[in-house]
C-alpha cells in the first residue's frame, strides 16, 4: 500500500505542475477541505442508516409487545365473560364477547401483519382456530365444561405467542447490536482509508511545496560556497522556476566575476611582486653597505624602508592568500600535532620583532598534542602573536598559556595594549574590518585579513575562538580538538 501511495505521489509530480506557490497552496486546502467534507458526508450517511435501523427496530418490537399484552389481555376478558354467559345466560354479555372478540382478532392481525417469524404465525394461526371452535360452541349455547379448559389452552397459546414475541426481541437486540459493530467497523476502516488518501494529498502538497524550496536552499547554499559549476534547476510551481532561472543567471554572473577576480589578482600579483622585489633587493644591499658605507641616521632611514618593504610583501601575500586561496575552500589535512612545538617555532619567527620591541614573553605551556592541520595552526598562531607584539607598547609583555581541557587544547594569548573594544569584538574576525588604531601606532593598519583567516582556519579544524574580557589588553582563547571527530 505504502508503494502504490508513492507511485501515486510520483506521477502527480510529474504530471501536476501549478503556476504560482500561491495556487498549489490553495489547491492543498480545497483538496484537503473536500476531503475532511466526504468524511463528515460519509459518517452522517453511515450513522442515519443505523439511526433508522435502530428506530425501526425499537417501533417494531415496542408494537409487538403491546399487541402481545392486548391479546393476553384479550384472551383473559373472553374467558371471563364466556364464565358470565353460563352463568346468567344474558345475551348482553354474549354480546361483550362478540366485541371482545372482534379485538382479538383485530389484534392477532396486526401481529401476523408483523410477519415477525414464521412460528409466530403458526401459532397465532392456531389461536384463531381454536377460538373459532369455541365461539361456535359459545355461539350455539352449548353448555360444555370442556369449553373453560379450552379458554386455558387459548390463554397458554397467548403466552406462548408472547413468549416467542419476547425471544424474537432478543434476537433483534442481537442482531441490532451486531449491525452496530459492523458498521463501527466499517467506519473505522472508511475513516483509516480515508486518513491514508489525506496522508497521500498531504504528502504530495509536502513535497510540491518543499521540494523547490529545498532545492533552492542547496542552491544558495553552493553559491555562497563558491561552487558556481553546477547549473541551477528548481522543479515545482512557475514562479519558483522563474526564480531558479533568475538564480541561475546569478550563478553565471558571479561565475564571470569570480573568473574576472582571479586574472585581476595573478595580475596584481605580478605587477606588485616585481618592483617589490626590487625594492628589498636594493634595500637590502644598502643594508648590507655594498654602495658605500652611512651614517647611522641614514642606516636607520634604509631599515625603515627595509622593514617598510618586508611588511608591504606581507600584506600582499595576505591579500592574496585571501583572495585567491580563500581559506572556506582550503581543505585541513589533520594529523597530531605538537602544539607547545608549533607555538616556539613562531615565537622563535618573531624573535626580532620582540627583541626590538623589549617585549617579554611570559609562557605557561603544557605539552598538548592535537588533531590538526600543521600549516593551518601555523598560520593561526603567526596572526595572533604577531597581532599581539603590533599592538603591544615597548617594553611589554605577552602572556601565553596552553593547557588540556577534556577533549580539548586551550590556547589563550594575551597582551597589554589597547584591547579591543566590545562594540568591536563581533566584528573584528569578518573579512577586511579594521578597528580603530591606536594613536601612537597610526602605521599598524593592515588589510583587515588576519583574524578573517584565522577564524576559518580554526573553524576548519572543529575548533572555536573568541575574545574575552576581563584582562587590560586583549585576551583570545583559542580551542582545537585533542582527537579526531571531535568538534566544538
Amino acid at each position: 500500500m505504502v508503494a502504490a501511495g508513492l507511485s501515486i505521489i510520483k506521477n502527480l509530480l510529474n504530471t501536476f505542475r501549478p503556476s504560482s506557490i500561491l495556487q498549489l497552496t490553495i489547491t492543498g486546502y480545497l483538496a484537503m477541505t473536500c476531503l475532511l467534507v466526504v468524511t463528515v458526508i460519509i459518517l452522517a450517511n453511515q450513522l442515519d442508516k443505523l439511526s433508522k435501523r435502530s428506530e425501526e427496530m425499537i417501533t417494531k418490537t415496542a408494537q409487538a409487545m403491546r399487541a402481545a399484552s392486548d391479546l393476553i389481555e384479550q384472551t383473559t376478558a373472553m374467558e371471563r365473560n364466556a364464565r358470565q354467559y353460563f352463568v346468567l345466560e344474558d345475551s348482553q354479555l354474549l354480546a361483550i364477547y362478540s366485541g371482545r372478540r372482534e379485538k382479538f382478532k383485530d389484534t392477532s392481525d396486526s401481529l401476523i401483519e408483523m410477519n415477525i417469524n414464521p412460528k409466530i404465525k403458526v401459532e397465532l394461526g392456531m389461536l384463531r382456530s381454536e377460538e373459532n371452535n369455541v365461539f361456535e360452541l359459545l355461539s350455539r349455547n352449548q353448555k360444555d365444561e370442556n369449553l373453560i379448559s379450552a379458554y386455558t389452552a387459548l390463554l397458554d397459546h397467548a403466552y406462548l405467542i408472547l413468549y416467542e414475541i419476547d425471544e424474537w426481541i432478543n434476537n433483534q437486540v442481537k442482531e441490532q447490536r451486531l449491525n452496530t459493530n459492523q458498521t463501527r467497523r466499517l467506519l473505522t476502516y472508511e475513516v483509516l482509508l480515508l486518513f491514508f488518501v489525506a496522508l497521500l494529498m498531504a504528502g504530495l502538497f509536502t513535497i510540491l511545496i518543499t521540494r523547490p524550496l529545498r532545492q533552492i536552499d542547496r542552491t544558495i547554499n553552493r553559491l555562497g560556497s563558491g561552487r558556481y559549476d553546477i547549473p541551477v534547476q528548481i522543479n515545482g510551481p512557475r514562479d519558483l522556476r522563474d526564480l531558479g532561472q533568475r538564480l541561475n543567471w546569478l550563478r553565471n554572473r558571479l561565475k564571470d566575476l569570480e573568473q574576472q577576480r582571479t586574472f585581476f589578482m595573478h595580475h596584481v600579483s605580478h605587477e606588485l611582486k616585481t618592483p617589490l622585489a626590487a625594492l628589498l633587493e636594493g634595500t637590502a644591499l644598502l643594508g648590507e653597505g655594498v654602495v658605500g658605507s652611512f651614517t647611522d641616521d641614514q642606516k636607520d632611514i634604509i631599515n625603515i624602508l627595509h622593514k617598510n618593504c618586508l611588511r608591504l610583501q606581507e600584506l600582499i601575500e595576505n591579500l592574496l592568500r585571501y583572495n585567491v586561496e580563500s581559506p572556506a575552500l582550503v581543505k585541513p589535512m589533520p594529523h597530531p600535532v605538537r602544539f607547545e612545538e608549533v607555538i616556539n617555532r613562531v615565537l622563535s619567527d618573531h624573535r626580532l620583532a620582540i627583541k626590538t620591541g623589549q617585549i617579554r614573553i611570559v609562557r605557561h605551556i603544557e605539552k598538548v598534542t592535537i588533531y590538526s592541520d600543521l600549516e593551518q595552526v601555523r598560520v593561526v598562531l603567526d596572526n595572533l602573536i604577531s597581532n599581539a607584539i603590533k599592538y603591544t607598547p615597548q617594553n611589554g609583555k605577552i602572556e601565553i598559556s596552553l593547557k588540556r581541557e577534556t577533549e580539548t587544547a586551550v590556547l589563550e594569548i594575551r597582551d597589554n595594549g589597547p584591547g579591543i573594544p566590545p562594540e568591536e569584538r563581533s566584528d573584528v574576525f569578518e573579512p577586511y574590518y579594521q578597528g580603530q588604531q591606536p594613536a601612537d601606532k597610526p602605521f599598524l593598519k593592515g588589510t583587515g585579513l588576519g583574524l578573517a583567516i584565522t577564524r576559518e582556519y580554526v573553524e576548519l579544524n572543529g575548533g572555536k575562538i573568541e575574545v574575552l574580557d576581563g584582562w587590560q589588553g586583549a585576551r583570545i582563547r583559542v580551542q582545537l580538538p585533542l582527537s579526531q571527530g571531535v568538534g566544538l
